[in-house]
């Protein structure tokens, strides 16, 4: 089966390009969504300052500074614990499958870099949302 992923961070909802699209194909529903987290993921690590709005939000979390955790004086499981719940927080995506299509899977890539909204209005169906 192929799917649609498109994905995002919770803050910006994809707006201002904030977002990544991509098609796979995978018979494990499982791996889509797995995929889906990691691209969300990817997202968030590629803007400094989504970066820091997650360091900001997993201080408040442990109750500390962002100085205190650039000095190291702060509990280091404790932060990384309050950074993945943070970034977990802020995973966002929708998947969709294609219908049958004789497009590969590099062809719906192309399409998708072209007009995303268009290629799933036009062949996927049974969005599925996560946030």
């Amino acid at each position: 089966m192929k799917y649609v992923i498109h994905a995002y961070e919770q803050s910006y909802g994809g707006l201002h390009g904030i977002e990544d699209w991509r098609a796979v194909e995978s018979d494990c529903y499982s791996d889509v969504e797995q995929e889906a987290i990691d691209m969300s993921i990817g997202v968030m690590e590629s803007y400094a300052f989504i970066q820091e709005e997650i360091t900001s939000q997993a201080c408040f979390y442990c109750g500390c500074d962002v100085f205190d955790v650039e000095n190291g004086n702060v509990d280091e499981e404790e932060f990384d614990s309050a950074l993945n719940d943070a970034i977990n927080e802020n995973v966002a995506y929708e998947i969709w499958e294609v219908e049958d299509s004789e497009f590969s899977i590099l062809e719906i890539n192309y399409m998708l870099a072209n007009d995303p909204e268009g290629f799933v209005e036009e062949y996927c169906q049974n969005a599925k949302e996560y946030c």
